[in-house]
């Protein structure tokens, strides 16, 4: 668990995690510097709580995702659970995670929905999957081997999918996820530490999507990031004559993209080994792709022998838009 000025809704999410059916061996705590009651609070908790409670508390401020970096490397146990501080966990979570990494297909994360709930614990009417367009197809082809696809496609097209708030993984896999990339110290960060666990994790080995909503995951105005407050949906066909302001937005896209592509392929070919080389393969040509699309000359006419030669490749259509990035590069 990561705090931060989170005396508000602390004291639920706590009590939910000592309500489990099944108790965690060990609830790590990393405080990223709060001045309000949270420290107390996690103090007195932990010397009542019926398992052990470690809380630490950052010497500066380190931000969400290096937060949840000091704590996933302090657990010590076979399977690590993500926990926010505004949430409430329903009583058969960590259970229902462990039922599902024990079993045959041995996946080295699982992630679940959740029931989106607002400030008094009510729902809201939506699910964190709803919420970020993840629907029947997209578990199914999860839950049938080919995670790296459709979450490396979805952080394409759509952002993040997996929340951390929802996901548990083997303890195995800290080496391959940690350390962050620095950048995530970031505002805006290309990617969250929980999306970067997830597709490292689906590179390497099985991820199962549990269909059960295990959490209540709350939208707040104090969060510092949250689902979308309405279902996703694919935006519509863009225009072909761009503006500055959105001709800045779709090159900062690509180079959000190209910075999170090359960071994950990095780190897959630091570690080695034949698990991931589908993901690695996949990655490369990615990486390539945004590179030749960034690097376009300026001139229209200059651009088309670029267009026509990248198109001739087939990679718009495998890691763009297809016809609608043609038409944007050769617009723009």
């Amino acid at each position: 668990m990561c705090t931060y000025q989170g005396e508000r809704f602390l004291e639920r999410q706590l009590a939910s995690i000592a309500a489990q059916s099944r108790l965690p061996d060990e609830l790590v705590v990393r405080d990223d510097g709060s001045t309000d009651a949270t420290v107390r609070l996690l103090e007195e908790f932990a010397a009542q709580a019926p398992f052990p409670v470690e809380v630490g508390v950052n010497p500066s401020r380190r931000g969400p995702c290096l937060n949840f970096e000091g704590a996933m490397a302090a657990c010590s146990g076979d399977a690590v659970a993500l926990c926010d501080q505004d949430d409430e966990w329903a009583p058969a979570r960590l259970a229902r995670l462990e039922e599902e990494l024990e079993g045959p297909r041995r996946p080295g994360l699982v992630f679940s929905d959740a029931t989106v709930i607002d400030s008094s614990s009510r729902p809201v009417g939506l699910t964190a999957w709803e919420s970020v367009g993840f629907g029947a197809p997209d578990v199914a082809r999860v839950n049938g081997g080919h995670a790296f696809e459709v979450l490396s496609e979805r952080q394409r097209a759509h952002g993040g999918t997996v929340t951390g708030a929802t996901l548990a993984f083997r303890s195995e896999l800290r080496d391959l996820v940690l350390p962050l990339p620095p950048w995530m110290a970031e505002p805006r960060p290309a990617l969250l530490h929980d999306a970067w666990t997830a597709l490292l994790a689906a590179a390497v080995g099985p991820v199962t999507a549990v269909e059960d909503r295990l959490v209540g995951y709350r939208r707040h105005d104090e969060q510092a990031a949250g689902l979308p407050a309405s279902p996703r949906t694919l935006a519509p066909l863009p225009a072909l004559v761009l503006g500055r302001a959105k001709l800045s937005s779709v090159v900062d896209r690509q180079s959000r993209q190209l910075q999170w592509s090359s960071a994950v392929l990095d780190r897959l070919r630091a570690a080695g080994g034949p698990a991931a080389g589908a993901a690695v393969a996949d990655l490369e040509q990615r990486v390539e792709h945004l590179r030749a699309r960034l690097g376009l000359p300026s001139g229209r006419l200059r651009r088309v022998p670029a267009v026509v030669r990248e198109m001739a490749t087939g990679r718009y259509r495998a890691y763009s838009s297809g016809i609608r990035s043609v038409a944007r590069d050769l617009a723009r």
